[in-house]
């Protein structure tokens, strides 16, 4: 347990001097598999906490069961990641396990911990999902932001 919260925080201070080093104006996104590269550390390391016996109830390890194939299609050995696979994981993967975390018999301190480890994870994803949704088609914006018709 000590091995996996050492892991979350020397990922979460990988990725934040990570983010430190880059500068402000440069217009170049990583990759989609850049980004994994910075995402599955945290993610993987989560999942394993909540993977050892007793960390979770039967209800829970059946959600944890839905939202590891989410994390696998990103972090899988040899997988070809893309820019959608990642906005699952931002949009499905890392809220489900973080609700499945909050929820879970864990001291508070792992707790903190995981939950640290999902944000780290939430905050390498971000700068790919933005560029995704800026270039995403006026078809492809939800009808709830359209004024509404009278």
């Amino acid at each position: 347990m000590k091995k996996l919260i050492a892991l979350c925080v020397f990922t979460s201070v990988a990725l934040l001097s990570a983010c430190a080093s880059v500068p402000a104006g440069d217009p170049q996104l990583p990759t989609p598999a850049q980004v994994a590269a910075q995402v599955c550390p945290s993610a993987q390391a989560v999942l394993a906490v909540l993977t050892t016996p007793g960390a979770i109830d039967p209800a829970a390890a059946a959600n944890l069961a839905a939202a590891s194939p989410v994390v696998d299609a990103v972090c899988a050995a040899g997988a070809s990641v893309t820019a959608v696979d990642l906005r699952s994981l931002a949009k499905d993967g890392l809220p489900a396990i973080l609700k499945i975390v909050q929820a879970s018999p864990l001291p508070d301190k792992d707790k903190q911990v995981a939950v640290l480890g999902i944000a780290v994870a939430q905050a390498a994803l971000a700068p790919i999902l933005a560029a995704n949704t800026s270039t995403t088609s006026p078809a492809s914006v939800p009808a709830a932001s359209a004024p509404a018709a009278k």
